[in-house]
């Protein structure tokens, strides 16, 4: 082999052993740096979405507040007899024994659903509690933003008062031995 031909190989290999692990490191190097750009990137998104859904639950707290102190205010007063008569002009047992809105006066877009299975003995009491829980859970239920909010009430004798976007005619489809006493929302 000729000298010519001998220095170009010595250089060539010179770079190429210079070249390889400058590209490998220039490589690892930006590829660390994406993926240290990227890190912050995510970690300033996921603060920036906790601190929204600290928002919102905040302002779902102090609802839910006004709703349990408007709700135990209502509550308080006696039974009234013009109750009964309202109460009797909304709700009708069904054939299943439950006391459900009637159905063709109810839209339940707009109005919390009454279910009252038929275990309950409906004093005046009784209906007095549901149709002032009923109007309550109405005039906040209207305000509720979301698409997919909803409104329950659950009582000890295993009524429920519900309004809820996602499924307005949900006090239709329960049946009579519906029971949410044993779940953690009571």
């Amino acid at each position: 082999m000729n000298l010519g031909k001998k220095l170009t190989l010595i250089v060539l290999t010179s770079v190429a052993l210079v070249a390889a692990p400058a590209g490998f490191g220039v490589y690892y190097s930006a590829k660390h740096q994406l993926l240290l750009n990227k890190k912050a990137e995510l970690s300033a998104e996921v603060k920036k979405q906790a601190s929204l859904t600290h928002q919102t639950l905040a302002a779902y707290e102090y609802h839910l507040t006004s709703l349990a102190h408007t709700l135990s205010k209502e509550l308080k007063a006696p039974p009234q007899a013009y109750e009964t008569l309202h109460f009797d002009a909304l709700f009708e047992k069904n054939a299943d024994g439950v006391w459900r809105n009637q159905r063709d006066i109810y839209n339940g877009n707009n109005e919390a659903g009454v279910f009252i299975p038929p275990h309950v003995k409906l004093t005046a009491q009784k209906k007095s509690l549901h149709l002032r829980s009923k109007r309550v859970i109405d005039a906040f239920s209207s305000a509720i933003p979301s698409s997919t909010g909803n409104v329950w009430l659950l009582t000890h004798d295993q009524s429920e008062i519900i309004f809820d976007h996602l499924y307005p005619n949900f006090v239709f489809e329960m049946t009579p031995d519906t029971n949410y006493s044993n779940t953690p929302w009571m």
